[in-house]
């Protein structure tokens, strides 16, 4: 569902001019992009009012704008609509508010308009209803006002608009009181603004760019730093006195004039057909150069507008003359585009990204930012759809399609040369255009991340179908394959998955090579491991200790899949009960590591390999007494600092540090100044990088802290952190006895209510396990919460176990 130009456009603007008492005989025409401006409204006060177009194509633009701190969103709605119909309504935008802001819950009141035409009883009872409805879909995400406001938007001084009042009265009140002082440097800027306008810019142009402003401000204050200047301008973003904008790909842009990009520009380049002001496109739905001069020619300089509109990634070029707006794209992808090639044995593999509940959706600006990426970052030019993308490599061609429900983006690789290298690259080069762009453009969406079924893929099915992450796993961890639950056919786990890994010039020896369980101990494909990512002058303990463990792959495939899969064979050992040195664990887990830094994906790619299973064996007790004494000399003994350890992984897995800094800034874990230079960073990585090292200098404390918020925030990464602390004595029946314990342990209820009381989980310890999805779930978090609490709470657990599920119990035996 989309806004769509229904009957009450302009209302918006009525009611706003009778809440400031302003007049308003003249026509409400539709708002064209954001309206921005300033009102005193009696009783309120000066509040900064941005008015969203309801048109479905001004919305990619309004993402920009959604994020603003201390805002309350009026959603405005049609009471006389059809009951579906204003749901749908009501639930696009406040999905759209959510998917806008990740660290926050915005206040949202609902204004039901054309009170006049409904008997006030039926009306506010049709106005309860979508309002609970609301309420209980959107209860964890934002504050909806008790109260829908049935009224005449056309009308003031009435009862309705004084309840209105009084609601922004309340709310903002309690948003100032949250409100952080607002910089000297903002009044000495606001004073200064109209001047700038006039002497440093054009009426067509009140644009500067961010070195031209930072040596304005300068002028003010000489000693200001960057990062204090970027607080202070977000914070008169916030006061509508000017917009301060930041591109992914370059410096901030400062917007003197907020509602001349508001309308004069994002309003003509955005607007539909029947708008007085619009482009006119192609054949093709492009635009020319002569089409901006037309429509911009009296109110923007067209080389700015092409600039900015570049600069937010609404826009692309490859002549110069010809430009590319995804957002106004209206036609869809045809069948014949993406059609069965000639070639019997053609490779694919695919996955999707799908919105995690009712409650997610992706911004409006989500897709056509992908589409603009897509145009820029690939080295031939993609051909682009409404819906959809197609694109070519050496040996692969891709797909991206959006669903038709806009709930899920599908992408798909094939190579006619069976050149699984390059699906491989293709595929992660896409996921990543795919996972910043909804970073940046729609960071509160909740996602999950699917695989695509090849078979179905192959056979050109009309819907894509898949496999989620937990089908997967268990399949590779029993059969090696899986079946489809609604084509109930039967697919190989290693004809789902592609990675990078592998020599695309060797010769596929895969036929001769023996089965996946089979002991390989030919010479030849024993290979030393190599640390690609350590310096050359600081060779590592195993490395020196273990110059030639095991491998267990053939000579063809890279040694990070083989490190990987020697460390899966130990597990395995480890799990039937087979001696295994500690040593041995570390030097497995200190490649391991290393391995999966270079290649994350390699956790998915376990499948198609040849294990070792005795590879313990292999290495000898004099070369495991040297590694002792190796550590007792050059390295510490005790765990080595998740922090670091983990450091390559955690970058990766933490798209968006907003939730975590505002948990460790609650809990004085990092001060506002730290997280603001945290947040002036330009990409994901590097903000989590940055996070990072701040926590290495704040102590255990800090790091216990951080792994507890890490847990209720993002489970996944604080999967990968405590992963660190697996305890290394094989008596620890926890890990040795894991999975049968997540078999046996079918409700985590009673054993939480038992280790609370005990002391052994805290409250919110309880509440992250209880937040998984499934029992197997639930099981495997209570077990790595417990596991890295020590011996004490180990034993406590055991005793709880022993009341709660004695059979369990048997198992740790």
């Amino acid at each position: 569902m989309t806004p769509t130009s229904y009957t009450h456009q302009g209302l918006l603007s009525a009611l706003i001019q009778k809440l400031s008492r302003r007049p308003s005989s003249q026509p409400h025409d539709p708002t064209p992009g954001v309206d921005i401006g300033t009102f005193h409204i009696p009783g309120v006060g000066e509040v900064s009012v941005w008015d969203f177009a309801g048109q479905a194509e001004y919305a990619v633009t309004h993402s920009m704008f959604m994020d603003a701190e201390n805002t309350v969103f009026v959603v405005l709605y049609n009471i006389m609509d059809d009951k579906k119909v204003q749901e749908q309504q009501v639930t696009w935008w406040l999905c759209f508010i959510k998917s806008c802001n990740p660290n926050r819950q915005p206040d949202v009141i609902l204004v039901a308009s054309n009170a006049d035409q409904v008997d006030a009883a039926i009306g506010q009872d049709r106005a309860a209803l979508v309002g609970q409805t609301m309420q209980t879909e959107f209860r964890d995400h934002l504050r909806i006002a008790d109260e829908v406001i049935l009224m005449d938007c056309r009308k003031t001084r009435t009862p309705e608009m004084d309840r209105l009042k009084s609601l922004l009265v309340r709310i903002g009140a309690a948003l100032i009181h949250h409100q952080r002082d607002m910089p000297k440097l903002c009044a000495k800027v606001m004073k200064r603004l109209p001047k700038w306008c006039k002497s440093k810019t054009s009426t067509k142009c009140p644009v500067m760019m961010w070195s031209d402003y930072v040596k304005e401000v300068r002028e003010l204050d000489r000693f200001v730093t960057e990062d204090f200047l970027k607080k202070s301008s977000r914070f008169l973003h916030h006061l509508a006195e000017l917009l301060f904008i930041t591109p992914a790909t370059s410096d901030p842009i400062i917007v003197l004039k907020p509602n001349w990009l508001g309308t004069d520009v994002f309003g003509r380049v955005m607007a539909p057909d029947y708008f007085e002001n619009h482009l006119n496109r192609t054949s093709e739905d492009y635009v020319t150069r002569e089409e901006l001069q037309r429509v911009f020619q009296d109110v923007a300089d067209v080389d700015l507008v092409i600039t900015l509109l570049q600069e937010f990634q609404l826009c692309h070029t490859f002549d110069e003359e010809t430009y590319i707006i995804p957002g106004l794209l209206t036609q869809t992808m045809p069948d014949e585009v993406w059609q069965p090639p000639a070639e019997p044995k053609v490779l694919y593999f695919g996955k999707q990204v799908q919105c995690t509940d009712s409650t997610d959706m992706f911004s409006s600006a989500f897709f056509p930012q992908v589409q603009t990426c897509l145009m820029r970052e690939l080295e031939n030019r993609p051909s682009l759809w409404r819906d959809g993308a197609t694109c070519a490599g050496k040996n692969v061609e891709g797909l991206i399609k959006l669903s038709p429900d806009s709930r899920a983006v599908n992408i798909c690789v094939r190579s006619v040369q069976g050149d699984k290298v390059q699906c491989g690259k293709m595929l992660q080069q896409l996921e990543n255009i795919i996972a910043d762009v909804l970073y940046e453009c729609s960071p509160g969406t909740g996602t999950v991340e699917n695989i695509l079924s090849a078979r179905a893929l192959r056979e050109h099915r009309e819907e894509f179908y898949s496999y989620g992450k937990e089908e997967i796993s268990k399949a590779t961890a029993e059969s090696g394959t899986v079946v489809h639950p609604v084509l109930q056919f039967t697919e190989q786990i290693n004809d789902l998955l592609c990675s990078e890994d592998g020599d695309p010039d060797t010769e596929d020896t895969k036929a001769s090579q023996p089965s996946p369980w089979e002991v390989d101990t030919r010479e030849q494909d024993i290979m030393p491991s190599q640390l690609t990512d350590e310096p050359q002058d600081r060779e590592r303990p195993a490395t020196r200790t273990f110059p030639k463990l095991v491998q267990a792959r053939a000579r063809q495939d890279t040694e990070e899949t083989k490190v990987f899969q020697a460390v899966q064979s130990a597990d395995d050992a480890w799990e039937q009960g087979t001696t295994m040195p500690p040593q041995l664990a570390d030097a497995l887990q200190d490649r391991e590591d290393q391995a999966t830094r270079n290649s994350p994906e390699l956790v998915q790619d376990s499948v198609e390999t040849k294990v070792f299973k005795p590879v313990q064996t292999k290495v000898d007790l004099l070369s495991t007494d040297m590694l002792m004494a190796t550590l007792s000399i050059d390295e510490p003994q005790d765990v080595e600092d998740p922090l670091v350890k983990n450091r390559s992984q955690l970058v990766m897995a933490l798209r968006n540090v907003e939730p975590i800094l505002d948990h460790l800034q609650e809990r004085d874990i990092l001060t506002m100044e730290e997280c603001d230079v945290i947040r002036a960073e330009n990409t994901p990585q590097h903000r989590a990088r940055t996070m990072l090292g701040i926590l290495d200098t704040k102590g255990e404390d800090a790091n216990q802290t951080f792994q507890a918020v890490l847990r209720k925030v993002d489970p996944l990464a604080a999967d990968m952190l405590m992963a660190t602390y697996r305890t290394e004595e094989r008596e620890d029946h926890l890990n040795r006895r894991r999975s049968k314990l997540v078999q046996a342990i079918r409700d985590v209820e009673p054993l939480l209510d038992h280790l609370q009381e005990r002391d052994v989980l805290s409250t919110e310890e309880c509440d992250i396990i209880r937040s998984k999805p499934t029992p197997q779930e639930r099981a495997r978090a209570l077990l790595d919460t417990v596991r890295v609490k020590g011996e004490n709470a180990r034993q406590v657990f055991k005793a709880v176990l022993g009341e709660v599920y004695p059979d369990a119990l048997e198992i740790m035996a």
